[in-house]
């Protein structure tokens, strides 16, 4: 065991619950020492964006001499309901262009091999316009002041609050004590990979072992030709189960500059239809998908003869993820939103607090500003700005533990 490193507030995890716990207990002055546990070497969770795929000048979005690029999600990609929503996160007016997002929507049976259902989508869903959900985090949320405090490469694998300080260890050995720990890890970690000591009540346990995680994966396609609609399902597709595939252009109506991006395809695959791509390559997933758009779209290889460039962000494998958002149930809810002896504090993703809508990145990140607000009433309030050294150790007399959300969102 490394030496102990103490602090006043830990979080666990630096995707969107964790950075907005972060970024308000770090804006609200009390002087705490806030340190970020994130196991990844990055920070965001499943707030991720590819960078320089789509890219283009006034020749087009594919050619060679390019002069711009724009930003795609890999994770968390709508605005679910009104965008002033990013207003409430921050704290403040903040500078994003955002669109509404109802391109029509077509389904192609392949029991007839025909397309019918131009659906209109009436969903009150908004897009980022040239940025993503990473970008604003990394701008609003994760100032420098946040982005110091992170601590990478520290999966932390032990909760000890038998008594106070609460001691947590990382996987590499690496030890620290804090008055109050936030756990923003997503559901399987907090299932199987932490061990907390004492055991969490069975009620608590119960309830966390009923969450369930989705299986899912994105595919990102770059073709030389647009041949497809901007937004498309291919049976079977089970839209109350979320499972099964939903392609669609991540630009669609989005104004810019130059060349329009409309040939780009995402393709989300989730829940029990994405099971059987866990296990393969890239390069299989990628093959599978070129062979079902070929067959579809008048069996011509539109596809395979305009395909330029592919990649796969498959979160089923990602070891610290190994899914894309919750499965959560009200019962679950419910009772995890229940403190444990006053000590521990569910929050997150997957365990909201405004109604019941897991599985949002603006979810998360009111789940971090709840727990921050919990640690807020809580806190120590004799806290030396000369304890801000990750050298000093302080004693305390009380802990709790503060769990928040995820960073997940599909779609």
């Amino acid at each position: 065991m490394d030496a102990i490193a103490s602090m006043d507030v830990a979080i666990v995890g630096a995707g969107a619950a964790g950075l907005t716990a972060a970024y308000d207990l770090i804006q609200n002055g009390n002087n705490l020492k806030v340190k970020i546990l994130e196991a990844r070497d990055r920070f965001g969770g499943r707030v991720k964006a590819l960078e320089d795929f789509a890219v283009w000048d006034s020749t087009g979005i594919n050619s060679s001499s390019s002069s711009s690029s724009v930003p795609i999600d890999l994770g968390g990609e709508w605005l679910h309901g009104d965008p002033s929503m990013l207003d409430d996160i921050a704290g403040y007016a903040v500078n994003v262009e955002t669109i509404d997002w109802r391109p029509y929507s077509y389904r192609y049976n392949q029991d007839d091999d025909s397309w019918w259902s131009r659906l209109w989508f009436t969903t009150d869903d908004h897009k980022f316009v040239n940025s993503t959900w990473y970008d604003f985090f990394d701008t609003y949320i994760a100032t420098p002041a946040v982005k110091e405090q992170i601590v990478y490469d520290c999966a932390v694998v032990t909760v000890d609050y038998s008594t106070a300080p609460v001691v947590l260890e990382c996987a590499d050995g690496r030890t620290w004590t804090a008055q109050q720990v936030i756990l923003t890890v997503p559901v399987p970690i907090l299932q199987q990979d932490i061990t907390f000591i004492p055991p969490l009540p069975d009620s608590h346990r119960q309830a966390i072992e009923n969450l369930d995680i989705l299986a899912g994966l994105k595919v990102i396609l770059k073709f030389q030709e647009k041949f497809y609609y901007d937004a498309f399902t291919i049976e079977p597709w089970d839209f109350a189960a979320e499972s099964g595939r939903f392609f669609y252009n991540p630009f669609h109506n989005q104004p810019h500059d130059n060349a329009d991006p409309k040939n780009i395809l995402t393709i989300d695959i989730s829940g029990l239809f994405a099971e059987q791509y866990i296990d393969l390559t890239d390069d299989e997933i990628v093959q599978i998908m070129i062979q079902d758009l070929d067959a579809v779209f008048g069996g011509n290889n539109n596809a395979s003869t305009n395909l330029l460039d592919s990649f796969v962000q498959n979160w089923s494998t990602r070891n610290y993820t190994r899914g894309v958002f919750s499965g959560s149930n009200w019962r679950s809810i419910m009772t995890l939103r229940e403190p444990v002896e006053e000590v521990i504090i569910f929050a997150g993703e997957a365990i909201p607090y405004r109604d019941f809508d897991w599985g949002y990145v603006h979810g998360a990140a009111f789940s971090g500003r709840a727990a921050a607000d919990l640690i807020t009433v809580t806190a120590s309030p004799t806290v030396s700005p000369s304890m801000m050294s990750d050298n000093n150790s302080t004693t305390t007399t009380s802990a709790s533990i503060i769990m928040a959300g995820r960073s997940g969102e599909w779609p």
